[in-house]
């Protein structure tokens, strides 16, 4: 497991806390939702502001806990996902005909970042993607957990 890369900002928080409250919490001075589909700033993709920088976002919810990544958006856009270390995921759903071998549960989070990060969601089908080609990192999470955090392209990340 890795902590957040350096310029990545990670915090966990009780999921009652919403994810504009946990963007604030984490130093941003305005935060919200924009839906890339719809235009509703009810929900879709976090952002931030701190100061004249703007932040990219990203959160994601599990049980009672709320994870929440953001960096400055001039070093683009991010992605997280948690997920329970024992979930059951059928492979064939989620792994590309490159990964045999590769564990699905891991597979699953890693994915759900890289569709976060992509601003697709789950429009992109994980067996699509294959995880190689994405900077994707294992970070610390609490007991039970798995947790994943895609910074964009590994062609951009080395």
């Amino acid at each position: 497991m890795t902590s957040a890369p350096t310029g990545t900002s990670i915090r966990w928080l009780p999921a009652a806390v919403a994810t504009v409250d946990a963007l604030r919490a984490m130093g941003a001075d305005a935060a919200g939702h924009a839906c890339p589909r719809c235009g509703s700033d009810a929900h879709g993709i976090p952002w931030a502001r701190s100061g004249d920088m703007r932040l990219a976002a990203s959160a994601s919810r599990h049980g009672d806990l709320l994870l929440v990544a953001t960096r400055p958006l001039t070093q683009g856009a991010l992605g997280v996902d948690v997920e329970s270390a024992d979930a059951v995921v059928d492979a064939a759903v989620v792994l590309h005909p490159d990964e045999r071998g590769v564990d699905p549960a891991w597979a699953w989070v890693a994915k759900e970042a890289i569709v976060k990060r992509l601003g697709t969601g789950l429009r992109t089908d994980p067996a699509s993607l294959r995880l190689a080609d994405f900077a994707v990192h294992r970070l610390e999470a609490p007991a039970g957990l798995v947790a994943a955090l895609c910074l964009g392209p590994a062609s951009e990340h080395p």
